[in-house]
């Protein structure tokens, strides 16, 4: 049994101050005061709160896109720099051809990094083979991740259909897809790239094989994809960017999908952010993630923060929810991402003052310890 006091706990969903908690691999007792019932030695810190749940990754690739910055400086869109050999094409390029071992290697350190940063939970998605086999082969990596870094880190698998480099994938796509069973807990799909007809097919499909789903829309235009992924049931529905505001209105009532909104692709892009701070003044929770990938190489979820608050404009408490149990939710997690009894013990101790001081320390680092299921793990 361990117990932390602190100046401020942020559990999830409020701030208590001189607070603690109490803690083995799950949380045993929180609240006001020191926590006298509890006769073990107290760590003593100012602000505490759940690890981040960083809902949104492609954590799992070989090579970098470098190059793509000077393009994206001389004003080169997407699909200018896609036109160019860049882009997605040139990762799964390079992700093809890279051995096993080379993969592993480079997305550990990726995940270790974040790790250090306070993430205690990611979701990683396929999505650079683009055909079945050397999908399911990053499936079988993200699998090895998983296993690997089991007492560190909790990965959550997803299939993600992400191009559709010819006429008649989405059918080729539909007949293989009885091979992800057991294999991933999530399948997700690019609309923007699938266009909506595809993309409510492959839902569909990949519904009645019993996956959860999730859904990447409206990064480049509104093409309905909130409307989309409530109608087919999805988790969260990430991206938005080009969503109208009226149509987040759909997703305030319990059961909807949980928007993520991912603002270091907006940052790494050039492109506007999503409208964080409406959204959440309707009262539809936010999740925020990282989107780790070449073009968007984020694996700070404490910058995420500081960009919702800063570029969004969204509250400080609102971002709290957003990169912890918000982020959980996008998961479909219910056992993390909040302090409650009963909750895994997944706790960051900052660096920070209180939760204000969180956000002003922009840039800088935040995380002094990680605690994973009630170990320091950094």
């Amino acid at each position: 049994m361990q117990k932390i006091v602190c100046r401020e706990l942020f559990t999830g969903e409020e701030v208590i101050e001189d607070a603690f908690i109490v803690f083995d691999d799950h949380i045993i007792d929180f609240g006001k005061g020191e926590g006298e019932a509890y006769a073990c030695d107290a760590t003593k810190a100012d602000f505490v709160m759940p690890g981040f749940v960083d809902s949104h990754t492609h954590a799992v690739f070989a090579g970098s896109r470098e190059r793509e910055l000077e393009m994206k400086l001389e004003g080169r869109r997407y699909m200018d720099i896609l036109k160019a050999g860049y882009g997605i094409n040139r990762t799964v390029k390079d992700t093809t051809e890279a051995d096993d071992d080379e993969i592993l290697q480079e997305s550990i350190a990726r995940i270790e990094r974040a790790i250090e940063h306070g993430t205690t939970t990611m979701e990683v998605k396929c999505g650079y083979g683009v055909t079945m086999d050397q999908e399911l082969r990053l499936l079988g990596l993200i699998d090895e991740l998983k296993q690997r870094l089991s007492d560190r880190i909790d990965i959550v698998p997803t299939f993600l259909a992400h191009i559709k480099p010819y006429e008649g994938y989405t059918e080729e796509l539909m007949g293989e897809m009885e091979r992800i069973k057991g294999r991933a807990e999530f399948f997700d799909v690019f609309m923007d790239a699938f266009g909506y007809d595809d993309t409510e097919k492959l839902l569909e499909r990949a519904k009645k094989l019993g996956l959860k789903l999730k859904l990447h829309a409206d990064e480049f235009s509104d093409c309905g994809g909130i409307a989309l992924a409530a109608n087919a049931g999805c988790v969260s529905v990430d991206h938005l960017i080009k969503s109208s505001l009226d149509s987040f209105k759909a997703l305030r009532s319990e059961g909807s999908p949980v928007p993520c909104l991912l603002p270091a692709t907006s940052f790494s892009s050039f492109e506007p952010y999503a409208k964080g701070a409406e959204i959440a003044a309707m009262g539809v929770p936010v999740a925020l993630a990282t989107d780790i990938n070449p073009n968007c190489w984020c694996e700070n979820m404490g910058f995420v923060a500081d960009l919702a608050c800063y570029c969004m404009r969204m509250k400080p408490i609102d971002v709290l929810k957003g990169i912890t149990i918000n982020g959980a939710r996008a998961l479909a997690l219910k056992d993390r991402g909040y302090i409650s009894k009963g909750a895994i013990a997944d706790l960051i101790i900052t660096e920070a003052k209180n939760h204000i001081d969180f956000f002003s320390r922009f840039g800088a680092k935040k995380v002094k310890s990680v605690i994973k299921r009630g170990r320091e793990v950094f």
